[in-house]
């Protein structure tokens, strides 16, 4: 039995497609591999693959199984693999798994050229999946899977999560092509540059967020096995840089530093870079950090209104904002604030004490955007119950909006990102202090191409990819119809 999992294809910049790879795949196609399955890895992103050249590809490959994994703005190009699959053999078993069908399990079943679907966490479900599926046996008895039968939809039970994430083997690297990646959207200061994925969930809930109900509880690994992993990386594959992909690097302190002292003690040589949150964090963490090898932290600041935290649920103040960036540029690390413009409350008051907290802070790196819409989110649901957004349906294709009302258009939101973009990174004094910190020739480059949007306003700002994902499936969705 041949498997095929594929990561779909989206029109969008270079810069996301080729950014990291899908290790969410690489897990279950490494599971897949250890238990004698024979499994292939399709990045059809990173490939810019066209519809023709994923027919050619599937009639020449004679998959049994496609396996496609969708976000709620991948999910046209996902319809679309399953429909050029059971174009080629209609007795193809089309799979979709991912954040969007998790959620939505029926309304995505409500396309016919899906037949199953991975609900959750994959690794184990898949397995069995597959298992029953090449016996030819029934499929209620496997928890965490939705499908057709006798035109009806059945959902199985829930899947408990994976308790002990460090019995996942490591995904095996050489299912990727490693130099379609460049394991940044941002700048990077070593190559080559690998991702590694040290958690799973979130214990916060922030209500723009669906990562805490996707993966229903918050495990980490041990330190002992991600730096295991690391290693891997830096002996087998000349590993320079990492970058942890993580809700919440600090989730807990003591795990933090645990995890900091191991690569200490092992004295690897690496540089890397991670995502935070302002609280907990203290000053001893930062310089476990900084001498582990940590040299830019990306921070979720949002607001720098307090009661427009409180509202997205997010119990962080302002000055834990201020003190977390000031220990931190005190232990010699980069920073990076990620700011969002137009949430439920938002005001123009409240928007320009962001800009004042921002300003406070003097960040290395900035973005704002505006707040997108994902189904599975608490802002998904005030949307939905405000007539801002629609509900989703079965078997059509819903386009992720921005959170607009009539007091927060999208042109004041557009007025202020511009603003605040311009005046940030074309400052002569930013422009000056973010030369002298320059470490190498690659952070230099991605540093130019990073900047670029802000000089020439026709370059696409890759920090902002949610307006053209969102156009180009607009573009997408009327030319794919409910049915084959």
């Amino acid at each position: 039995m041949r498997v095929c999992l594929v990561q779909p294809n989206i029109e969008a910049s270079i810069t996301v497609k080729r950014s990291y790879p899908p290790l969410g795949l690489g897990y279950l196609a490494t599971v897949l591999k250890n238990n004698n399955v024979d499994v292939t890895l399709l990045d059809a992103q990173a490939l810019n693959m066209s519809e023709q050249q994923m027919e050619q590809y599937f009639i020449e490959q004679k998959f049994d199984i496609i396996g496609i994994t969708s976000t709620t703005w991948q999910l046209a190009g996902a319809i679309k693999c399953c429909q050029i699959s059971k174009k080629v053999n209609s007795n193809t078993l089309t799979l979709m798994g991912g954040v969007h069908p998790t959620f939505y399990p029926k309304e995505t079943l409500g396309f016919n050229d899906i037949d199953i679907i991975v609900r959750g966490e994959g690794e184990i479900t898949l397995q069995e999946l597959i298992s029953q599926i090449d016996k030819k046996l029934p499929l209620n008895d496997i928890n965490g899977i939705a499908f057709k039968h006798n035109g009806e939809i059945i959902i199985t039970s829930n899947r408990q999560p994976i308790e002990d994430l460090d019995s996942i083997p490591f995904p095996d690297r050489n299912l990727f092509k490693k130099d379609y990646y460049k394991c940044y959207t941002t700048v990077v200061r070593q190559k080559p540059c690998f991702s590694i994925v040290s958690s799973r969930g979130c214990h916060f809930k922030c209500n723009f967020c669906s990562s805490p109900d996707f993966w229903q509880k918050q495990r980490l690994r041990s330190p002992k096995n991600i730096v295991d992993e690391i290693e891997m990386l830096v002996n087998n594959l000349g590993a320079k840089e990492i970058m942890f992909v993580v809700d919440t690097f600090n989730a807990t302190l003591e795990h933090a530093k645990e995890l900091c002292q191991e690569i200490i003690d092992r004295k690897l040589k690496i540089s890397w870079r991670t995502n935070a949150r302002v609280y907990p964090i203290d000053e001893e963490l930062v310089k476990l950090m900084k001498r582990a090898g940590c040299w830019l932290v990306y921070y979720g600041v949002e607001n720098g209104n307090p009661e427009m935290m409180k509202k997205i649920g997010k119990a962080i103040t302002p000055e834990k904002v201020i003190r977390a960036f000031d220990i931190t540029e005190k232990a010699g690390i980069r920073t990076f604030a990620y700011f969002i413009i137009g949430l439920p409350g938002e005001t123009e008051q409240s928007i320009k004490e962001t800009i004042a907290l921002q300003k406070k802070i003097h960040p290395d790196f900035m973005v704002y955007g505006k707040p997108m819409i994902f189904p599975g989110t608490r802002l998904y649901e005030i949307a939905v119950s405000q007539g801002i957004a629609s509900p989703v349906a079965d078997g059509q294709y819903y386009t992720v909006p921005y959170y607009i009302t009539k007091e927060m258009t999208e042109e004041v939101m557009d007025k202020y990102i511009k603003s605040v973009f311009k005046n940030h990174y074309l400052n002569p004094s930013y422009i000056f202090k973010r030369a002298m910190r320059i470490r190498s020739f690659t952070e230099l480059l991605s540093t130019v191409e990073s900047a670029l949007p802000s000089i020439m306003p026709s370059v696409k700002n890759p920090f902002d990819g949610g307006r053209w994902l969102r156009g180009n499936i607009d573009t997408k969705k009327t030319s794919i119809n409910k049915t084959s």
